[in-house]
């Protein structure tokens, strides 16, 4: 049964879960999700004899994402069985380093996390930022803090992933054009945003420090919901437990305006990112554990980085 939200009608068909594998030889493949395992791209091109491309990046950008979304719905279940499942993974990069991907970060976009600043959030156009791919990280892999950062926060958010290049979409077709996964982001405040030297304007020096984007596990295809994604739920989690949550329907600049804002001026990518705003940010200390927790995804794992400072960790 689909629902009906913005004037758009969404079918939940089958649920399609991809990411990337990191394999004993440290190698990066991807992986679609199989009941609690996965089952790697290029096991099912030998097993079907088919040629789908064995990186995520290379599905998103040749456009066979949503090939593949079109055969994974035909497939019948006993079809996969005796394809080998991998069940204790290691997470690669959702999206590798070397990929010329834009990642646009939304600050302020919950009016909980504003009050907790003590500030107010944009009301027209959303504060935003740019991550650069020097930041992206795989899930497990650590939050390293480097020696100029006197505070640093950690923040969990839900990311909407570009699955077709898209210029000028309306807002009421955002959902065709994303998928979902979730992120942690990482921020220097002192001493660039608090205190004597702080400046908003170090905004971008903050924000693009090594290993400071979690993403992943799971890139989720939009098109198998069964709830409203207003109802998302997204929690900053800090050693095991919420720091702060909230929903998606209390942003304050929800994910179709977002779509719609940035793709009248810009051209997005299969693979660009837009990180839609934290519910709060927790402030990081050498070995906690920041998570990232998405409710309303179905069994969405969680993720997680071990956070090191290097001020301590000589």
């Amino acid at each position: 049964m689909g629902f009906s939200h913005m004037g758009f009608l969404i079918i939940p068909t089958k649920i399609m879960r991809l990411t990337t594998l990191s394999t004993e030889n440290n190698y990066s493949h991807a992986a679609i999700r199989v009941g609690s395992g996965y089952i790697l791209i290029k096991d099912i091109n030998k097993h079907f004899n088919s040629t789908w491309n064995t990186e995520l990046y290379g599905i998103l950008v040749s456009g066979e994402y949503y090939l593949l979304k079109q055969w994974y719905d035909r497939l019948g279940e006993d079809e996969l069985k005796g394809l080998p499942i991998k069940i204790n993974v290691r997470f690669g990069r959702l999206i590798g380093e070397q990929h010329p991907v834009k990642i646009v970060g939304i600050g302020l976009n919950y009016q909980d996390h504003a009050r907790d600043l003590q500030t107010t959030p944009p009301t027209k156009y959303p504060g935003c930022f740019i991550k650069t791919p020097n930041t992206l990280t795989a899930p497990g892999g650590q939050l390293i803090l480097p020696k100029i950062a006197e505070k640093t926060t950690g923040e969990g958010e839900l990311v909407l992933v570009f699955t077709k290049k898209s210029r000028n979409v309306p807002s009421d077709q955002w959902i065709d054009h994303v998928a979902f996964t979730a992120s942690i982001d990482g921020t220097i405040e002192r001493p660039f945003l608090v205190g004597s030297d702080s400046n908003p304007r170090n905004l971008t020096a903050a924000k693009i420090f090594d290993t400071s984007f979690v993403v992943g596990p799971e890139l989720i295809s939009t098109d198998e919901l069964s709830t409203d994604p207003m109802d998302i739920e997204v929690s900053t989690v800090l050693n095991g437990k919420v720091w702060r949550k909230n929903q998606v329907k209390n942003m304050v600049f929800k994910p179709g305006f977002l779509v719609e804002f940035f793709t009248k001026f810009a051209t997005f990518n299969p693979g660009d990112m837009i990180s839609t705003g934290t519910p709060g940010a927790a402030s990081l200390s050498h070995g906690d554990i920041i998570s990232c927790r998405i409710k309303g995804l179905g069994d969405f794992p969680e993720l997680y980085s071990p956070v090191i400072d290097l001020k301590i960790d000589k």
